[in-house]
């Protein structure tokens, strides 16, 4: 009899289908929200993707890849960014890495202000520059004010923000609200280890 469970047991486990490999995700992995808009992930953290607030907007309660599987559950929206819970974290793996950027993130510690500081767009590539400001004020149309934002002086077009931006091998944050280019002179992102406290997540680092 007992012989007869284990065959059994043997099997039903042969026959269970294996999970396929995960799918790496990185910041600026394209994304695709319910709606069919374009948008890209932020700094890798666990069981989780930082996204856009507008994409966060228009995700229509779901992301997914852009070869159409479903990524996971947006959780939360804020001023300057958005929460998406990875709905099965065996498919999918969070990389410390930023598109297009060799070597790894290891951190999250704030550069100083002057400090070298590497923005990726989507649109606009790789631009480097240094840390403006710390701790500046953002005045919005609708009368609200977000306070400690920091900025570094590069433009970005339509289309080209939530770029990563990082120091050496520590992310600093994601950049939210830009002026256009040409002519624009400043990109704004809040500090990335805030972020991380504000809604307990963990970045992943390697």
């Amino acid at each position: 009899m007992r012989a007869l469970l284990l065959a059994v047991a043997l099997l039903v486990a042969t026959a269970q289908p294996a999970l396929a490999a995960a799918t790496p995700l990185e910041a600026g992995t394209p994304l695709v929200t319910a709606s069919g808009a374009r948008c890209s992930n932020g700094f890798s953290v666990h069981g989780h993707l930082l996204v856009s607030p507008a994409c966060g907007r228009a995700a229509g309660g779901a992301l997914h890849h852009t070869d159409g599987r479903r990524i996971g559950t947006v959780v939360a929206i804020r001023r300057t960014h958005a929460v998406a819970r990875i709905d099965d974290t065996r498919l999918w793996q969070p990389k410390p890495t930023v598109a297009g950027r060799p070597g790894v993130v290891t951190g999250s510690t704030e550069a100083p202000v002057g400090a070298e500081a590497c923005v990726r767009g989507p649109v606009t590539g790789w631009r480097c520059t240094t840390v403006a400001s710390r701790d500046s004020t953002l005045y919005f149309g609708d009368g609200s004010v977000l306070h400690g934002v920091s900025r570094v002086p590069v433009c970005s077009p339509p289309n080209d923000d939530w770029g990563a931006v990082v120091s050496g091998t520590q992310a600093q944050g994601l950049v939210f609200v830009a002026h256009g280019c040409p002519g624009g002179t400043s990109s704004f992102f809040f500090p990335l280890v805030d972020v991380l406290a504000q809604e307990g997540l963990r970045l992943v680092t390697g």
